[in-house]
């Protein structure tokens, strides 16, 4: 996954949401909070030929994109067709001047020991998002881990704070995501440098 050739961007930022995008932290089927937030990468030549005309109508109008974000059903199959829907209604707005759109979904109480949790798609104009590589943000993950190497130290958990990516592959869906978290935190990890090695998956 990777962003297209530097060129300027619009960026709609945070539109704040419930929605039903599948199980929540308790697995239960229910509106959650979710942000939303969309960066369309513009065609080299968009500012060039908006420029020359100084006509609104060359313009992108971020307005109707934040309007129909923000007018969405409120339930989905899961976080990947939610991306979808939004992928599609950017493309549909802008129009041909836009080389890629890329979709960041925040679920800030899917994992109930982090700060938040997201998914980052970039799909190319032409291109199928459900298809595209997905990043996957765990963010500010606390755990209690056995940090020192003194006896004393050994003998009382501390709060360790970490943040991890997960990379998935194109066409790759249906990752529990909770359970993976659960089984992190519920490992048995003496050393802090143990930690990254006992719990590759």
């Amino acid at each position: 996954m990777s962003l297209p050739t530097t060129t300027d961007v619009v960026l709609v930022d945070t539109i704040q949401l419930t929605a039903n995008i599948g199980p929540d932290c308790w697995g239960r089927l229910r509106e959650q909070p979710i942000s939303i937030t969309v960066h369309l990468h513009l065609k080299p030549s968009f500012l060039d030929i908006s420029g020359q005309s100084d006509n609104v109508v060359d313009s992108i109008h971020y307005g109707d994109l934040t309007k129909a974000i923000s007018a969405l059903s409120v339930s989905y199959a899961d976080v990947r067709s939610l991306v979808h829907e939004v992928t599609q209604k950017a493309f549909a707005l802008a129009g041909e001047n836009v080389d890629a759109v890329r979709v960041v979904i925040g679920l800030p109480k899917q994992i109930l020991l982090a700060n938040d949790f997201e998914v980052e798609v970039i799909t190319p104009r032409g291109k199928d998002s459900l298809q595209q590589a997905a990043r996957v943000l765990v963010k500010d993950l606390v755990m209690p881990v056995l940090i020192g190497v003194n006896p004393p130290e050994r003998l009382a958990k501390q709060k360790v704070i970490t943040n991890i990516i997960f990379y998935e592959q194109s066409g790759m869906h249906q990752v529990d995501y909770p359970a993976i978290i659960k089984r992190i935190s519920e490992a048995r990890t003496l050393f802090l440098p143990s930690l990254t090695e006992e719990r590759r998956y």
